[in-house]
């Protein structure tokens, strides 16, 4: 008995530090659904209302990493033209629900797109998560070997969400933080 309560105390203290390194990301007004990620590298993050859409914003994290997430609340004429109508051109092969809309949709809207390069995209349509890349070497005559990794969800047939991780003057180690950090989202319903 006492052997099984030592193991039991100490699965509890495991399970709890585990926990200690999970940051949740939700839309307030979704309440089924949320967005897990397992890091340390990101802390305190500020919450804000941007008219229907709510963003999350961790601008002092390991070694100067940044990291937002937004979910993004699409209107009926949004809805209808970038998932409806995509997924119409697309045929029955895409799900309802896929991160292929949102990729599509941020990275064709991008306010970085102009300075971006080294860009690749992955992930399946069918999955809950779908990633792009991007350097930017310059922006507007300055170095800044800048590096930016995102995540791309749908939470509901009018919610995107945007995970964006970048840094400055960006090492191998810092990509290789940030890569594992993108790999550990997942959706807890």
């Amino acid at each position: 008995m006492r052997q099984l309560l030592t193991i039991l105390a100490l699965a509890s203290i495991l399970a709890f530090k585990s926990d200690k390194n999970e940051v949740v990301f939700k839309y307030p007004k979704l309440k089924d659904k949320e967005i897990v990620m397992k890091t340390s590298a990101f802390e305190k993050f500020r919450k804000e209302w941007r008219g229907k859409d709510y963003y999350y914003l961790c601008d002092k994290g390991h070694n100067g990493m940044v990291c937002s997430v937004l979910f993004y609340k699409l209107n009926e004429e949004e809805k209808m033209m970038y998932v409806d109508l995509a997924r119409a051109m697309i045929g029955k092969e895409c799900p309802e629900i896929s991160p292929a809309f949102p990729l599509a949709y941020f990275t064709n809207y991008s306010n970085l797109k102009k300075y971006e390069t080294n860009i690749s995209k992955w992930g399946n349509k069918g999955d809950d998560f779908m990633f792009s890349h991007a350097d930017i070497k310059d922006f507007n005559g300055t170095q800044i070997n800048q590096k930016h990794m995102y995540a791309y969800a749908m939470m509901s047939n009018d919610l995107f969400v945007h995970i964006h991780l970048s840094k400055t003057f960006c090492t191998k180690n810092d990509s290789i933080v940030m890569a594992k950090t993108l790999n550990s989202l997942h959706i807890r319903k």
